[in-house]
């Protein structure tokens, strides 16, 4: 029996992933504490990736680079297409509280509540302040959505607080 049969995505067998895309059982099988990485990488396409494994190989491969000689950087940027390879790449959001997301910005008031700047611009669409709002405990990691699990930053702390 396949295992698209097992998990009850394709055929008549009965499991608990019956009724769930593709999508929504391969993110179920990362949330378990089980190692179910072989039955993720069967599951999915060979030519897709997580968006996280994508950003992981891209930093990887600039790090590389910065630490290869400069000629021989030259050399690989005159040899290389100017047409970019595309890749496909899967990722899970998970649907916010908009009402969360408007209160934090408005306890902000337009400043960031990392650094205590004000928000570097203003929205082209409405004129407010631009603060993004953060997830203390990413929701994937568990974290509630609510306003003691958020702060609003502004886009140079979002990407510490992120990648920092």
């Amino acid at each position: 029996m396949g295992v698209l049969h097992f998990v009850g995505l394709r055929g008549d067998f009965k499991s608990i992933f019956k009724g769930l895309s593709l999508a929504e059982a391969i993110e179920l099988l990362e949330e378990n504490e089980q190692d179910f990485s072989q039955v993720i990488a069967y599951l999915t396409p060979s030519d897709t990736i997580s968006y996280d494994a994508f950003i992981q190989q891209e930093e990887l491969a600039v790090r590389e680079s910065l630490n290869s000689e400069y000629e021989t950087r030259r050399n690989r940027i005159n040899d290389a297409s100017q047409e970019p390879e595309r890749t496909q790449v899967y990722s899970f959001v998970y649907k916010r509280n908009p009402d969360i997301v408007a209160e934090a910005l408005r306890r902000a008031n337009g400043v960031c509540e990392k650094c205590d700047s004000p928000a570097p611009f203003v929205r082209s669409t409405d004129g407010t302040p631009y603060l993004e709002v953060h997830h203390i405990i990413p929701l994937s990691k568990k974290g509630e959505d609510s306003l003691g699990n958020v702060i609003a930053v502004c886009p140079n702390c979002h990407r510490e607080l992120h990648f920092g």
